[in-house]
């Protein structure tokens, strides 16, 4: 949305200017419409996040691997 505000030569920065950079985005570009996601996609998303989270804790542990050996 930046470099488009840019390219128009909108620089300032105000929720008034925002506001009218996005609407000249939409009516320019015309971006596809595209369903919110269900119930079930968010519930995944959830789950995948938190397991990144977990991933990561789990490779930052010291050892990384001692939550397996000691399983």
């Amino acid at each position: 949305m930046r470099d488009f505000a840019k390219a128009t030569g909108k620089l300032a920065k105000t929720d008034r200017i925002d506001a009218e950079v996005i609407a000249h985005f939409g009516l320019s570009i015309r971006p596809a419409i595209r369903p919110l996601p269900g119930a079930e996609s968010r519930a995944l998303q959830g789950y995948l996040t938190r397991h990144r989270q977990l991933v990561e804790v789990w490779l930052n542990s010291e050892p990384p691997y001692e939550l397996i050996i000691n399983f």
